[in-house]
């Protein structure tokens, strides 16, 4: 664990500005489907925000948790709302098949809507933003973007990622 991490050094910073373009970029996302070239320009755009992503969390340094809050959570509604316009406008791109693990040795493969992956990675950053927007200590926002990278989102990131460079490549 880092002792005393640098929270303006050039990790934090680039990760910070990852996750506010990307939560910009989900936040654009309107309720009316785009027309196909808006579409493959959004596919575009998640694939670099999503591989920027996943690049500043691989460099975030391990720290220690300095409180038992926990950040604020973005309600299931509004998820919800995301997710729904996410998968309108992704016209296409909106499912991929997905190997799944299972308690078996063998992994199922289903179709797996890539609006969950982007809604769930916009709802744990921009989770972290609020709480660090309401003055929680930077330690504890990069505790929980870092926890979240390795227990949850990270996942999402590396498997929308593949879906949208399938989805980049083949349009």
């Amino acid at each position: 664990m880092t002792e005393d991490p640098d929270l303006d050094g050039p990790a934090f910073v680039a990760f910070l500005n990852a996750a506010k373009a990307y939560c910009t970029e989900v936040e654009a996302v309107g309720a009316e489907p785009p027309d196909s070239a808006d579409e493959r320009a959004m596919v575009l755009g998640f694939r670099a925000r999503v591989a920027a992503l996943l690049a500043a969390a691989v460099a975030l340094p391990d720290v220690e948790v300095t409180t038992s809050e926990i950040s604020p959570s973005i309600s299931h509604e509004a998820w919800s709302a995301k997710f729904a316009a996410l998968d309108r406008a992704l016209g296409p791109a909106a499912t991929y098949w997905a190997a799944l693990p299972t308690a078996g040795t063998e992994a199922d493969v289903a179709l797996v809507p890539l609006a969950d992956d982007l809604a769930d990675i916009w709802r744990d950053l921009r989770s972290a933003l609020d709480w660090l927007d309401s003055g929680a200590d930077p330690a504890d926002v990069l505790w929980e973007w870092r926890f979240g990278f390795e227990t949850h989102w990270g996942r999402h990131a590396t498997q929308a990622l593949g879906a949208l460079h399938a989805a980049a490549v083949s349009s």
